[in-house]
């Protein structure tokens, strides 16, 4: 009985998971919309891209262009179509359906994914370029770590009372030049 409630949860999250989709640089890439049947089976449909950057809407047979920062279509599927995928494009999408009165309104996430960096040149034209990730700089060895966060905290110690001593035989000597006339 407790294997096949796990099971069945372990299909629920493969089933609610969001999809993932691998775009080329420079293609057209198109995310798809789970959860619509037909056109006449919601009343408005908005896609976003995360945190809150609306793109592009479809209400009442019309399709409204959000102030997004490049060039988004809207398929007759209700698919978003992003043309000269770039890097830059890559992140979380989401497509808000908004029901029909007495329907429920649904949310779906896509993950978009292009892989490489985008070089822009002195053109108009730009050029992604697929590298392998720049790696890390190592960590310091522990021994050489511990090492320096001592020798800053002996110094953070030592400087303090080397001023110290400084000012106090600074004074000495003013005091030793100019000594106190007896009254």
């Amino acid at each position: 009985m407790l294997l096949s409630i796990y099971v069945e949860l372990a299909f629920l999250h493969l089933a609610t998971s969001s999809p993932k989709i691998v775009g080329n640089c420079k293609e057209n890439g198109t995310l798809n919309c789970p959860g619509i049947d037909s056109v006449e089976s919601f009343n408005a449909i908005t896609w976003t891209k995360q945190p809150s950057f609306r793109i592009i809407r479809r209400s009442r047979g019309q399709i409204w262009p959000y102030d997004f920062n490049r060039t988004a279509y809207l398929t007759d599927e209700n698919s978003l179509l992003l043309p000269d995928l770039t890097p830059e494009d890559s992140g979380t999408y989401e497509c808000l359906i908004g029901a029909n009165p007495g329907g429920k309104n649904s949310k779906s996430t896509v993950i978009l994914e292009v892989p490489g960096r985008q070089y822009v040149l002195h053109s108009p034209c730009s050029v992604c370029v697929t590298e392998p990730p720049v790696p890390e700089p190592p960590d310091l060895p522990i021994p050489q770590t511990v090492g320096c966060f001592l020798a800053i905290c002996l110094l953070k110690l030592l400087l303090p009372i080397i001023v110290a001593q400084v000012f106090h035989g600074l004074r000495r000597e003013v005091k030793s030049e100019n000594p106190l006339p007896l009254s």
